[in-house]
C-alpha cells in the first residue's frame, strides 16, 4: 500500500506545484506551466518543492526494494518525516520562525499517527473472533473518544 501511495503522490507532485503557481499568479493553468522554471528556480516554494521532490524519489527508492530491514523501516520514518518537514516550510508557519514550523511538523506527525491508529483499528476490525472484541473496544477508548 505504501508504494501505491509513494508513486501516486510523485506523480501528484507536479499538478500540485502548477496549482500553486496558478494561485500565487493568479492565472490558468497553462501559464502557470511556462511559469514553472522561474518559479522553479527563483522562488521560495520552488526551492521548497525542489527538496520535497528529492526526498520523495529517494522515498520511492526506499519502498520499492523488496529487502526489509530495520535500518530501511528507520529510513523509510525518517524521509516521510522529513516529507513534513519541508511541507511546513510552504505554511504560514514560515513567518514566525523554524521554532513555529517544528511546531507545526510535530503536529502534522502527530496527526497523522493519529488517523493512521484509526485506520488500523477500522481495518483490523473485521474480525468475528469474540476473544478480541474487549481488547479492541478498550484499544479504541485509548485511541480517540470519538472513536468509542
Amino acid at each position: 500500500m505504501i508504494r501505491i501511495c509513494a508513486l501516486l503522490y510523485l506523480a501528484y507532485a507536479p499538478v500540485v506545484f502548477l496549482f500553486d503557481i496558478s494561485t500565487m499568479a493568479a492565472t490558468d493553468l497553462p501559464s502557470a506551466a511556462s511559469l514553472a522554471g522561474p518559479v522553479l528556480l527563483d522562488s521560495h516554494i520552488g526551492h521548497v518543492w525542489l527538496c520535497r521532490f528529492v526526498v520523495l524519489a529517494f522515498l520511492l527508492f526506499l519502498v520499492w526494494s523488496f529487502s526489509v530491514s530495520p535500518a530501511r523501516l528507520t529510513a523509510i520514518c525518517l524521509a516521510a518525516f522529513a516529507l513534513l518537514f519541508l511541507r511546513s516550510f510552504q505554511t504560514h508557519a514560515v513567518d514566525k520562525g523554524l521554532t513555529m514550523v517544528a511546531v507545526n511538523t510535530i503536529h502534522q506527525a502527530a496527526a497523522g499517527l493519529w488517523f493512521g491508529s484509526l485506520m488500523a483499528l477500522l481495518l483490523g476490525s473485521g474480525s468475528a473472533n469474540p476473544m478480541l472484541e474487549g481488547w479492541r473496544s478498550a484499544l479504541i477508548a485509548r485511541v480517540s473518544r470519538a472513536a468509542g
